[in-house]
């Protein structure tokens, strides 16, 4: 390997922990902002997951635990806390009445719409701080990284 080569090899490197740790920093960050607003709803941030998959529509419990990638056993008792809180409803499916299908109450959508508005008052304030074409360069490059991040983790 030629010296040129190698610290190319150690520049990219260096980027790759750079950007895993920037990463892993600004999931801390909104992941503590998203635990502090669920604590006054009295919701743990998997319950959150559950009430933001059920946002875009009805599913099954296996549906649900296909989106949450996680066991059953742990999807069923997470359904019964949020349903006994009033945050989600069950029902039978009208085409297959041996399916149960989750649905978000109006509980659980407000809980969601709050932490999700309070989400964004929070990017907006950090937006203010950056120039217009500083926000547009980074929502760009945030769409890049994920659909290459989302390409290599399909394969």
């Amino acid at each position: 390997m030629a010296a040129g080569s190698n610290a190319q090899y150690d520049e990219t490197e260096e980027q790759v922990i750079e950007l895993e740790l920037l990463l892993r920093e600004i999931w801390r960050l909104l992941k503590g902002q998203i635990r502090a607003e669920l604590g006054g709803h009295d919701v743990t941030l998997v319950q959150f997951y559950a009430l933001l998959a059920l946002s875009h529509g009805d599913l099954t419990m296996s549906e649900l635990c296909d989106r949450l990638a996680i066991a059953s056993s742990t999807v069923t008792d997470l359904v019964d806390r949020l349903e006994r809180n009033g945050f989600v409803t069950r029902s039978r499916d009208e085409d297959d009445r041996r399916m149960v299908r989750l649905k978000l109450s109006e509980r659980g959508f407000f809980v969601l719409s709050s932490v999700i508005e309070r989400r964004k008052a929070l990017l907006s304030r950090v937006m203010k701080d950056m120039a217009p074409e500083e926000v547009k360069g980074l929502i760009g490059l945030l769409e890049k990284l994920y659909s290459l991040l989302a390409r290599n983790l399909s394969q």
